[in-house]
């Protein structure tokens, strides 16, 4: 059950920690000092709520969790409980802005979402055809091309005061993958960690004088043979608790060059980085359907100006 502090119209509700960040921004930039801040989960055992939480932690930020294990909870929840009470409600998920928004037609909303331009655009497309009230206020650092649509631009710019830094400024950071579920679908001359030691070679050669720091990928944090890889070659692991573009908007890190193997955490890391380097390792596939796959993610990130490389 959700609760609520007396006189408050405003609510705030987040699924993720990148939604959770900006949502900080929004109420730091703001200036907005009364409000309600709630999680939703679907479930008890909810790691994207545990990192959520983390990071409220980070900026003295209380919050309510509420889970709902059954979809068919979703709904009347989000009515008795967010609809009926506040008149204000900041959404971090688009597909909740929606919801509310066909619920309670009158309220005012922003959204902070990472959902690509595509298919934020056809979901707005959709609400028009149904003769809903638009989806039309944004705050985003993405392109959101719509002039319908009030935007307002994140630049991330308040949530990194006062914060501490670490790392040197510059420094080239790789960017983990599941290594594990990838190589089912590499043969053993082509596996993630032989991808791994001829990426370090590569860089190592053509960028002597730059620091090189390795970000795992969560399923790889006790991954022994990648561990002594990074040893063996000199290379500091950044494990962290955080997703990788949180780490590094919390610790203000500016890198010189980020790598990495088809990892979505790239496209966001790019448009927060415009001035450093990026590149995406391309893997060779021996499973077809799985090589089209990362054929059309590689594609995408090229659109978005994300260069592919491929080491032999």
């Amino acid at each position: 059950m959700f609760l609520r502090k007396e006189n408050n119209e405003l609510a705030i509700i987040c699924r993720s920690p990148f939604q959770v960040l900006c949502a900080i921004e929004y109420l730091r930039s703001n200036i907005i000092e009364d409000y309600t801040f709630y999680l939703l989960s679907f479930s008890n055992d909810d790691k994207s709520e545990e990192i959520s939480a983390n990071v409220l932690g980070l900026y003295n930020i209380d919050y309510i969790v509420c889970r709902y294990p059954k979809l068919k909870d979703y709904f009347p929840l989000l009515k008795s409980e967010l609809c009926n009470k506040y008149n204000y409600i900041l959404c971090g998920n688009f597909f909740d802005a929606g919801t509310i928004n066909a619920i309670k037609q009158k309220s005012y909303y922003v959204t902070f979402d990472s959902v690509t331009n595509t298919l934020r655009s056809l979901f707005s497309g959709f609400l028009f055809i149904k003769k809903r009230c638009l989806l039309n206020n944004f705050f985003t650092f993405f392109e959101y091309e719509d002039l319908r649509a009030n935007i307002k631009k994140n630049d991330f710019s308040h949530v990194l005061i006062n914060r501490n830094k670490i790392n040197e400024k510059d420094g080239i950071y790789i960017i983990g993958t599941n290594s594990r579920s990838l190589n089912h679908f590499l043969d053993e001359k082509n596996s993630v960690e032989l991808h791994l030691t001829r990426l370090i070679s590569y860089l190592k050669n053509k960028y002597p004088n730059q620091f090189i720091y390795y970000c795992p990928h969560r399923m790889d944090l006790n991954n022994k043979e990648l561990n002594s890889l990074m040893k063996e070659n000199g290379i500091s692991i950044m494990s962290t608790s955080f997703p990788v573009e949180l780490n590094f908007l919390i610790n203000d890190i500016t890198p010189f060059m980020v790598v990495g193997f088809y990892s979505m955490a790239m496209n966001t890391l790019y448009r927060l980085y415009p001035q450093a380097y990026f590149f995406n390792i391309k893997l060779a596939f021996c499973d077809k359907k799985m090589k089209r796959q990362y054929q059309q993610i590689e594609e995408n990130m090229e659109l978005n100006g994300i260069k592919s490389l491929y080491l032999q």
